[in-house]
């Protein structure tokens, strides 16, 4: 009898755990941070809604504020699984600015559309690409200050590569939130701890085939497990554990709205990116870096190491705040990014 009580038990209680995940991701798919995930795509959107040819014909996406005269224009790129929506809080900071604020989708996020990436292009360099048009397109003269968060920071990393000419002419100020100049394959920890070397080694070689393999889901099924999964990875990964509602549903939101496909082959050019050798030449404008304490997607000490790349950058420290530093210390984003803003707007 007891020999046979031993699986009998084991399924129990295999039963019960699943039974209490169920439980969870119901209850998390009902929770306010969860209904504002699934059901508000309006929060951060707004302005002038334009739409930017990148050169391979992919369709982005643009919202501009302020006034078209503008002598200073600021263009927000926003990180990885995410869109536009995530800057919300400096967009209603700074509404009413004399500065023109340009934001946009990156290709395959949000609004934009997707025509896949091109292969043979390092890193995000394509993205920034699709930075050039967009600047091209909504900002083609006058003072700019260059706005990214993670994958968007890596995003102004490639643009200083192939288009340094923009940044020593035209660029005032490049504000780069918890991002780095490379390798993430070599970096990233997911939020696991230090101890666990092993493991991050395991999760960066399975996070593109992980995404992939996703992907390939049914867009019917992956909706009918409602938002919870998004909800927890969001959670585990991407703010810090005493973050608001607000942050976690918008940051939610985000990654529920975005396609698991795009989101693999874009971290695979994430993935690859490394900008160690471009990045000292961004000495030539003023650069801040944001680096958050609590980040779990790329570490604090790799983010530093950026900022010593860059002779003259100025270092500003969240300890408490997590990936998402423009949503949990809002206040302190916006204040570094004024900063820039009066520096361009007194050039002569």
């Amino acid at each position: 009898m007891l020999t046979r009580s031993v699986p009998v038990m084991t399924l129990l209680g295999s039963g019960a755990l699943a039974a209490g995940m169920a439980g969870w991701l119901v209850s998390a798919h009902r929770s306010a941070p969860g209904r504002a995930a699934r059901l508000d795509d309006a929060t951060g959107r707004g302005g002038q809604a334009r739409e930017v040819l990148a050169t391979d014909g992919t369709v982005l996406h643009v919202e501009v504020d302020g006034p078209d005269d503008a002598d200073v224009t600021v263009v927000f790129c926003h990180g990885w699984l995410m869109d536009l929506t995530t800057w919300h809080r400096q967009r209603e900071a700074l509404e009413g600015s004399r500065v023109r604020r340009v934001f946009y989708d990156q290709r395959g996020h949000g609004r934009s559309g997707w025509a896949g990436m091109d292969p043979s292009e390092r890193g995000v360099r394509q993205l920034a690409g699709d930075l050039a048009a967009v600047i091209g397109a909504t900002a083609p003269t006058g003072r700019l200050v260059l706005v990214g968060h993670s994958m968007g920071g890596m995003t102004i990393m490639g643009f200083a590569q192939t288009h340094l000419s923009t940044i020593k002419e035209r660029v005032d100020g490049v504000l780069l939130v918890a991002t780095g100049a490379g390798p993430l394959s070599q970096q990233a920890t997911f939020g696991i701890p230090d101890a666990l070397q092993p493991l991050h080694r395991f999760l960066r070689r399975n996070a593109v085939r992980t995404f992939a393999t996703l992907g390939r889901l049914p867009e019917t099924d992956v909706r009918r497990l409602g938002v919870g999964p998004t909800l927890l990875l969001s959670r585990l990964t991407a703010v810090a554990p005493q973050a608001d509602d607000r942050a976690l549903a918008v940051t939610t939101g985000a990654a529920w709205r975005n396609r698991l496909d795009v989101a693999a082959i874009a971290l695979a050019a994430v993935m690859s990116h490394d900008e160690r050798e471009a990045v000292p030449a961004m000495q030539c404008t003023s650069v801040v870096t944001i680096n958050p304490g609590r980040d779990r997607l790329i570490p604090p000490v790799f983010q530093r190491e950026l900022a010593e790349m860059i002779p003259g950058a100025r270092m500003v420290e969240l300890p408490d705040s997590g990936h998402m530093a423009m949503l949990e210390a809002p206040d302190e984003v916006t204040r570094e990014l004024e900063g820039l803003i009066a520096r361009a707007e007194s050039h002569p």
